[in-house]
């Protein structure tokens, strides 16, 4: 998993040149989990509040950072503390996602559901 330091020091749209949110001292060797925007699929939103979920929501050692972005007008990602337990499980839950990249088929499926029945 990347920290958010290393994944802002990339470039590019996302760079500390266009972060103008709050102090990031403390949070920023933290490491990124998960992260959807204003345009995520209905799987990018399953999996996000999901996972979320599965971590014991907003925590101590769990955060949920919310931006505003010129380009996709918002995005959020989950963060978790380096060498805590949600780390730990954070990096087997980023493990599976390479292998299946749905985190709970009955969530998604619900999803999917309602938004036809929406249509």
């Amino acid at each position: 998993m990347k920290t958010w330091k290393e994944s802002m020091q990339k470039g590019g749209i996302d760079n500390f040149n266009n972060y103008l949110g709050p102090s990031q001292d403390y949070w920023c060797d933290w490491f990124i989990v998960l992260g959807q925007n204003r345009d995520s699929n209905i799987l990018d939103q399953s999996n996000f509040d999901c996972v979320l979920k599965h971590l014991g929501g907003e925590k101590e050692n769990v955060e949920v950072r919310r931006f505003n972005h010129w380009g996709c007008g918002w995005f959020e990602i989950i963060l978790v503390k380096p060498e805590s337990e949600e780390c730990k499980l954070a990096e087997k839950i980023k493990q599976d996602l390479e292998n299946y990249p749905l985190f709970d088929e009955q969530d998604y499926s619900n999803r999917i559901w309602n938004a036809c029945e929406k249509y």
